[in-house]
């Protein structure tokens, strides 16, 4: 699949991605889904998927992969500033796509917004970073630059205040996979057994 000015086979992160436990019908929404690869393995593991891209090009590839292969993958372009109701996903993949925006916490926001219990979150230490201008992808200079992994999750846990963050899985020696759980409020917690 398409993996901002790279590529990245699917097949080649099946192992890591494994690592993403999907129960049948889980609501999970693909940011920045490019060509729908990712949209693809999940929805053959059973998941629900609808897929977004900044991209109608690979909006299109997405739907048309998924049709072929008689997969359900709803697929939409729209930028990262959607507005989804709250409770429509179970889990958001935000795979390699943070390092990417202009505002990390602000898209942290939107999906904490759309009432998920999961964020699967794929990124690295330093990341060569793109923004999507136009109709191409442009390489610039932002700060997602850490020293260490512990500075990573850091940032990840600032960025997702509502959630606790565990390490799924190093995928290299600076990437990482992160799965993050919403922390339960004080009346969303079942009650404890006596």
């Amino acid at each position: 699949g398409c993996y901002l000015k790279g590529t990245i086979r699917v097949d080649d992160r099946a192992a890591n991605l494994d690592a993403c436990s999907i129960e049948e019908n889980e609501r999970i929404l693909d940011l920045g889904c490019g060509a729908g690869g990712l949209s693809r393995y999940f929805a053959r593991r059973g998941g629900l998927v609808t897929a977004i891209d900044c991209d109608r090009q690979l909006v299109e590839q997405t739907r048309l992969l998924a049709n072929l292969a008689e997969l359900k993958v709803e697929a939409y372009t729209c930028d990262l500033e959607f507005d989804f109701p709250e409770g429509t996903f179970d889990t958001v993949l935000a795979l390699g796509i943070l390092p990417n925006v202009s505002d990390p916490k602000n898209l942290a926001d939107m999906i904490e917004k759309t009432g998920c219990q999961r964020v699967i979150v794929e990124c690295g230490i330093n990341e060569i970073n793109y923004r999507w201008q136009g109709s191409e992808y442009h390489k610039v200079h932002v700060a997602w630059a850490f020293s260490h992994s512990q500075d990573l999750q850091d940032y990840l846990q600032f960025l997702f205040q509502g959630f606790s963050l565990r390490e799924l899985k190093r995928t290299s020696d600076k990437r990482f996979l992160f799965a993050l759980t919403r922390k339960c409020g004080k009346n969303d917690c079942p009650a404890e057994a006596s």
